[in-house]
């Protein structure tokens, strides 16, 4: 999880450009849970895919 890696931001980036910052308190407020991103992920998709993925996502 982005707690557990010491992290409070995830970037979110496209053909090396910075598009995005994805806060943790912010998915907190939204979901009421934290979530585990895969270590460097790459388009919208694959957030929110990540955000999803039973595996990834705490419960």
């Amino acid at each position: 999880t982005l707690q557990a890696a010491g992290r409070d931001f995830a970037l979110i980036e496209k053909s090396g450009e910075l598009w995005g910052l994805l806060s943790s308190m912010t998915i907190l407020q939204r979901t009421g849970e934290s979530i585990r991103l895969y270590p460097k992920a790459t388009t919208f998709v694959e957030v929110f895919s990540a955000l999803r993925h039973p595996e990834i996502a705490d419960n």
